[in-house]
């Protein structure tokens, strides 16, 4: 596959870290306002919540998962980027200590 893709380079990587960080923040964003309006309580939530506070926190959470992605995308504390070639038992229990 690295033959047809060619090789990864630093904005490949900043892509796949953007769009990682960025997905796994919807998912959480959507996944929290689903458990609110299911249970009621979400009503209650968004009438103290004006549009900045709410970019805000999204924009908080969003750069802490993206840089959690992108240390767990390059490998965390010095221990090479995941790709085809590494280990991939090492780099599942890398991201699930980065929480990518």
């Amino acid at each position: 596959m690295d033959e047809l893709l060619g090789p990864r380079g630093a904005g490949s990587e900043r892509f796949v870290t953007f769009a990682f960080g960025t997905f796994h923040t919807v998912i959480f964003i959507v996944s929290a306002v689903l458990v609110l309006h299911l249970s009621g309580a979400l009503a209650g939530l968004l009438t103290g919540l004006n549009t900045l506070t709410g970019l805000a926190l999204f924009a908080a959470l969003w750069a802490t998962t993206t840089w959690s992605t992108g240390r767990a995308i390059r490998g965390g504390r010095g221990t090479g980027p995941c790709d085809a070639h590494t280990d991939r038992v090492g780099c599942h229990a890398r991201g699930t200590i980065w929480r990518a």
